[in-house]
């Protein structure tokens, strides 16, 4: 039988002889090493080893060029240390990337314990580009949140400081945003609209009567000139109490007298009569609902928006965390979101571009990273939406 076989190791070949043949003019390293080129590293926050104003020891590995090297790891789930050092030695693409150093894998490893800070100042910088090459419409935002296993546990962001960081981060006055129902929280949704965000979330059942199969709070009407519920027995309901409930002011509804001899009791309590409460801000959830209500398209499509993102994101951690701490796991977040960041602006517009607006691309005078409970990922689509996390 015939087999394909090799070439004969002891035979001479006509190689290129320069590095850079070996690189095509597509490949995303050139973007890469124009990318560092642009940054002010000193200014965004990396460590730069001291120098000796006479020369002594033993030069030290310019943070540009470690810079370079992990952001090419995340970007290939080439995330340890060592792993990094191997690839130093056998990859042509880091070879280039590089121009032949061969950092080891204490240097490496070390850059990133040092220099979490300025990997998230990294990162926003990037955002900021593609901002600039008009891919975030900012119309309509998608707020999710996973699970990555860690050494430590780690605080959950909420809606209303993920929606103020997203836009911040893209100064636009006024957005939609779509979560799922682990975010439905009362003083979020009146936090995002009166910071000029409208939340779209589904409707979550916390009633103890919906659950037990009886009527819910929606089959109460409010009637807000005279302060009453009427209920689906036609009965009305006024305002009886006032208390604190987990901080919040909230008055109870009932009608005693209506429930003792109402035919529809059985469906609605099993109590003597039926308490109706309302939040004192109440009218901010009846404004949502009323919002997801006339374009429930919006809430359709937070899946397609903001499970891909998380998804990728998980293929360039595999394994989970690789550090420690809040802040480390932070910046290691960021290098995920900038791998996949890239990997979108890539697609719709392809290297030449990004390549050509760098050239006229500065840093924004670098104000130091924004403090927030959850790292921002966002994904240009064709519609010009907006998903962050």
């Amino acid at each position: 039988m015939n087999w394909i076989e090799g070439s004969d190791r002891q035979q001479t070949q006509l190689l290129p002889a320069a590095l850079e043949d070996y690189v095509g003019p597509d490949n995303l390293v050139r973007f890469l090493d124009a990318f560092a080129a642009t940054l002010d590293l000193r200014a965004a926050g990396f460590v730069f080893p001291k120098e000796d104003p006479q020369g002594r020891g033993r030069p030290a590995y310019h943070p540009a060029d470690l810079l370079k090297l992990y952001l090419y790891g995340y970007l290939n789930q080439l995330r340890s240390s060592r792993r990094l050092e191997a690839e130093c030695r056998r990859n042509l693409e880091v070879l280039w990337l590089l121009r032949q150093l061969t950092p080891d894998f204490k240097t490496i490893a070390d850059f990133r314990k040092d220099n979490a800070v300025g990997f998230k100042a990294v990162v926003r910088e990037f955002t900021r580009l593609c901002r600039q090459l008009d891919l975030f419409g900012g119309q309509l935002l998608a707020i999710d949140g996973t699970k990555i296993k860690a050494s430590t546990a780690a605080d959950q962001g909420q809606l209303a400081p993920v929606a103020q960081a997203a836009k911040t981060e893209l100064q636009i006055p006024r957005a939609d945003v779509v979560a799922d129902g682990g975010y439905y929280q009362s003083q979020d949704i009146k936090a995002c609209q009166e910071m000029g965000v409208e939340p779209h979330l589904p409707a979550v059942q916390n009633s103890p009567s919906e659950r037990a199969g009886l009527y819910g709070k929606s089959d109460f009407r409010y009637d807000a000139a005279k302060d009453l519920y009427h209920c689906p027995g036609g009965a009305q309901l006024s305002c009886r109490r006032q208390m604190a409930v987990e901080g919040k002011i909230v008055f109870n509804y009932d009608n005693p007298k209506a429930c003792g001899g109402c035919a529809l009791k059985a469906h609605c309590t099993k109590a003597r009569y039926r308490t109706v409460s309302r939040w004192e801000h109440e009218a901010s959830l009846e404004r949502m609902a009323a919002v997801v209500a006339a374009a429930p398209e919006k809430l359709a499509a937070r899946k397609t928006l903001i499970e891909h993102c998380w998804g990728t994101v998980k293929w360039l951690l595999p394994g989970g965390f690789l550090v420690r701490g809040k802040v480390k796991v932070g910046a290691e977040v960021g290098l995920a979101h900038f791998g996949y960041n890239l990997k979108r602006a890539l697609t719709v517009l392809g290297l030449a571009k990004l390549l050509a607006a760098l050239r006229n691309f500065k840093p924004d005078g670098w104000l130091g990273p924004t403090d927030t409970s959850a790292p921002l990922i966002f994904k240009p689509n064709a519609v010009g939406a907006l998903a962050m996390l």
